[in-house]
């Protein structure tokens, strides 16, 4: 077996201290006491009575906190209301995420554009009833065949 070389402890050095193998101990610096030259005057006395105490800021900082947790939580749901998830296949998926890609826009609003577009050319009758089977489900009567697309 080789020997390693000992490798310096080059941060304790950064930091004015003696290396690990020294008898040294690091002297702390003492600050100097500085006396008071003035009293403390009834001006300053009012000045700190009256300032907030840390547990009014705590208290504010919380109901900040709540009410913007509150507000997220709201707009959270409001967003929830208007989701939708649908099996919509791994090819369809990938050509709406391309396509989003090469227009710039994000996936969830092309995809809502086209089918607003298909809803539109549904009613108007521009495409076709699906052809329906029934279906051995009891939530839904009928499922639509998709066998010939």
């Amino acid at each position: 077996m080789s020997k390693r070389k000992s490798v310096p402890n080059i941060m304790d050095q950064l930091q004015g201290l003696p290396p690990p193998n020294s008898t040294q101990r690091p002297q702390p610096a003492r600050a100097p006491i500085q006396q008071q030259e003035q009293p403390i005057t009834a001006e300053v006395a009012d000045r700190v009575a009256s300032a907030p105490r840390q547990s009014n800021r705590k208290k504010a900082a919380s109901s900040t906190r709540r009410r913007r947790s509150a507000a997220k939580k709201t707009t959270s749901k409001e967003r929830l209301a208007g989701r939708a998830t649908y099996d919509i296949g791994k090819e369809l998926k990938e050509a709406i995420v391309d396509e989003s890609i090469q227009l710039g826009v994000p996936a969830s609003q092309l995809a809502r554009y086209l089918l607003l577009e298909a809803w539109d050319m549904y009613e108007r009758e521009e495409i076709p009833e699906p052809e329906l089977i029934a279906s051995d489900s009891p939530k839904f009567r009928n499922l639509i065949d998709f066998s010939n697309q």
